[in-house]
């Protein structure tokens, strides 16, 4: 069984206009390249946040991220391609994920014919990590686990 895993880090950047480092807050971020597999699959990704604001919350009625109330950012976009082809990814997948830490929590494996993007957001016992599942380039499911509670199974939300 071979694993391919392709993970981005970043927690500080340094400031070009003097020596002292600043942290980075995201509004966006788009990866591509492609999988170290026999046939080069390529592979683009782009997940937008934005600032919350009341009528952002649609259909949410509870958030991921954090313990209480709406949080100071949601998930506003995941737009994923793989060989050039957009795999549709429904609002219902990413709607109530709040407080994304992109582009730190972003990475992509692929197992075989399973892709698997993984995007963690929140902090403390707010913390979650939520897994986009692909096959055949289509989404099948989302898993939404908590590091506060890692025996517990991740909450699954399926799609045809």
């Amino acid at each position: 069984m071979s694993r391919i895993i392709i993970a981005f880090i970043l927690a500080t950047v340094p400031c070009l206009a003097s020596s002292s480092e600043q942290s980075v807050i995201c509004d966006s971020c788009q990866l591509a390249g492609h999988f170290r597999n026999i046939d080069q699959t390529s592979f683009a990704i782009k997940i937008e946040d934005a600032i919350f604001a009341s009528a952002d919350a649609g259909d949410v009625k509870s958030w991921r991220g954090v313990t209480q109330g709406p949080p100071n950012r949601f998930t506003k976009m995941v737009d994923v391609r793989i060989g050039g082809v957009a795999v549709k990814i429904p609002l219902r997948a990413y709607s109530d994920l709040g407080n994304p830490l992109i582009p730190s929590s972003i990475a992509l494996t692929r197992n075989q014919d399973e892709i698997f993007l993984n995007l963690s957001g929140g902090e403390g016992s707010a913390a979650y990590t939520a897994r986009f599942v692909i096959l055949n380039g289509k989404l099948v499911r989302r898993e939404v686990s908590s590091p506060a509670t890692p025996d517990a199974k991740p909450d699954v939300m399926t799609f045809d």
